[in-house]
């Protein structure tokens, strides 16, 4: 096995919504999103607007971020926003994966 890199791009297969149980925090949408170079990745959205949601569509075009949380390892997250390799620090959520094969 090797790994390989990935371009960060790839398109949404599916997705749920988990609304946060005392109505006040964020939500969390995990995801599978198909990357560009084939395999599925099990990931998180972010969202620049809970509205967005509407927004949502099977095969819609995605870009990875990656979450950089002060206490634990970063990990990737998907976004319909900027390009791959855009770091947001405020967002606690970021996606670019390698492959194994």
């Amino acid at each position: 096995m090797r790994w390989a890199a990935a371009s960060g791009r790839g398109r949404l297969v599916s997705w749920a919504v988990v609304h946060p149980r005392q109505g006040d925090g964020p939500l969390a949408i995990p995801a599978f999103v198909e990357l560009e170079e084939g395999p599925w990745l099990p990931t998180g959205l972010r969202l620049a607007d809970p509205a967005d949601l509407a927004n949502l569509r099977a095969g819609q075009e995605l870009s990875v971020q990656f979450a950089h949380p002060s206490d634990s390892e970063s990990y990737p997250v998907f976004t319909r926003g900027a390009g791959p390799g855009h770091d947001s620090p405020a967002a606690a959520s970021g996606a670019g994966a390698a492959t194994g094969s």
